[in-house]
C-alpha cells in the first residue's frame, strides 16, 4: 500500500496477511511493515522494493534492519535519478521500451499536477518497430499530462553504435504527428536541453528520457544550467 508519494520519496506499507514462514523454521505474524522516505519514486521502484524487503525477511533480516536498509538506499543512476542543486528540478531515466515510458508517466500521475517538460531522445540503431512503440507511448504520456516535448536524435552525443539513423527519426516524428503529440525537434542533445531549461519556469518539472543517447543529458544540463547562472547552491 502506498500511502505517500512526491518528487523524492516514497512512504509506503507491505502487508502480511497471513504467517510469513522464514528460513530459519519461524514466522513472521500478519501485520504492516512500513518504509518511510523510499528514495526513489515509482510505482514500480516500490514494488522492486517491496519484493527485496520480504526476500531480506524471509532470509533472516529483522524488519527494522531490511526497512532501514531501504530508506537509505542510493538512488540508480538514470532510473528516476533527481539531479541535486538544480535551480529546476530535473528527472532523468533511461527509457528502452514502451512499458518503461508508461511507467514515467504513471509516476508522474501520482506525485505531481506541476508543468512538464520533457526532452526525448530516440533510441539510435534499434529499428523502427521499437522506436515506433516508444513514440506511441510518448506521445499518450505526453498528451495526459500536457507535457511540452522537444526531440532529438542526439547527433552531438550520441556514438557511432547509437546513431539514430534517418528512418529511425522519420519514424518517431510521424508517430508523434499521427497521434497528434505536439513537439519540437532539435537534432543535437546540447541545444534540446537548452532551449528546454530557458523555457523553463521555477515550478515546471524536466524530464530526461532516453537511452544511450540521453547518457550525457545530466552533465550537459548541469552545464547548460551553470553557463546561464541558473544552478543553485543549495
Amino acid at each position: 500500500m502506498v500511502e505517500q508519494v512526491d518528487i523524492r520519496s516514497s512512504d509506503f506499507s507491505l502487508r502480511i496477511h497471513r504467517p510469513l514462514p522464514l528460513l530459519s523454521g519461524a514466522t513472521l505474524g500478519h501485520g504492516d511493515i512500513s518504509v518511510r522516505r523510499f528514495p526513489i519514486p515509482g510505482r514500480q521502484q516500490i514494488t522492486n522494493a517491496a519484493l527485496a524487503l520480504v526476500t531480506a525477511v524471509v532470509a533472516g533480516a529483522s524488519t527494522s534492519a531490511a526497512t532501514k536498509a531501504l530508506e537509505n538506499v542510493k538512488p540508480l543512476r538514470r532510473r528516476m535519478e533527481i539531479l541535486e542543486n538544480m535551480s529546476t528540478t530535473i528527472l532523468d531515466d533511461t527509457v528502452g521500451n514502451p512499458a518503461s515510458v508508461a511507467a514515467i508517466f504513471e509516476t508522474l500521475r501520482a506525485f505531481t499536477a506541476r508543468p512538464v517538460r520533457i526532452v526525448y531522445a530516440i533510441r539510435g540503431s534499434r529499428g523502427i518497430t521499437i522506436n515506433a512503440s516508444n513514440a506511441k507511448a510518448l506521445a499518450l504520456g505526453v498528451a495526459e499530462c500536457a507535457a511540452t516535448l522537444m526531440v532529438t536524435t542526439s547527433e552531438d552525443a550520441a556514438n557511432e553504435r547509437n546513431r539514430v539513423t534517418d528512418a529511425e527519426r522519420d519514424a518517431v516524428l510521424e508517430v508523434l504527428r499521427s497521434e497528434g503529440a505536439p513537439f519540437q525537434f532539435e537534432p543535437t542533445l546540447k541545444q534540446a536541453i537548452k532551449r528546454t531549461l530557458q523555457a523553463a519556469g521555477r515550478d515546471d518539472i524536466v524530464l530526461l528520457l532516453g537511452a544511450q543517447g540521453m547518457d550525457r543529458g545530466a552533465a550537459i544540463a548541469r552545464e547548460v544550467l551553470r553557463d546561464c547562472g541558473l544552478r543553485t547552491a543549495d
